[in-house]
């Protein structure tokens, strides 16, 4: 999760929260995000652990080289996010939030999308080992151009479970 921002995203955690708890009485809830200080706050009366999303070692480089990498319409980036050390922590992974699947509009309407999202290549990672479930999430849209679209619905297949708020293609 980015971070509990906005009554949207706090909504689908709060949600997500009481299924799995419904589902899973004994399980522990772990929230990975940008901020955990702030979303601590948040969801204190919830029994959540929340802590800061992991990063790979170099996050910072990375961070730079993939800004490189942007600027020259690169098909690859480097993950920023250490989706190991989250898999290693966790049984089931859910990924949450709201526009997590999609490309946004000023990236389509530059005809500027590419083959490469940070969320895929997390979930990629993540389900080499555990079962990883789409939450709430918004799915596409992600374009024209054939090989974006293949890029996310390869990915999007091999999901275990998806449920999404909304699909357009």
């Amino acid at each position: 999760m980015y971070g509990l921002y906005n009554y949207g995203c706090e909504a689908i955690v709060r949600g997500t929260y009481e299924l799995i708890k419904q589902a899973w009485p004994n399980s522990e809830i772990i929230l990975y995000t940008r901020f955990p200080q702030d979303d601590r706050q948040v969801v204190k009366d919830l029994i959540i652990t929340v802590k800061q999303a992991p990063e790979n070692k170099g996050a910072l480089l990375r961070r730079i080289i993939n800004r490189f990498l942007r600027g020259i319409h690169a098909k690859r980036k480097l993950l920023i996010w250490d989706a190991e050390t989250v898999a290693d922590e966790c049984d089931i992974v859910f990924s949450v939030g709201g526009d997590i699947y999609t490309i946004p509009k000023y990236i389509l309407n530059n005809n500027k999308e590419t083959r490469h999202s940070g969320i895929v290549e997390f979930g990629k990672i993540i389900m080499k080992n555990k079962p990883y479930v789409i939450w709430g999430a918004s799915i596409g849209p992600f374009g024209d151009k054939k090989e974006v679209q293949d890029y996310y619905f390869k990915h999007l297949s091999q999901v275990q479970q998806i449920f999404c708020s909304g699909v357009s293609i």
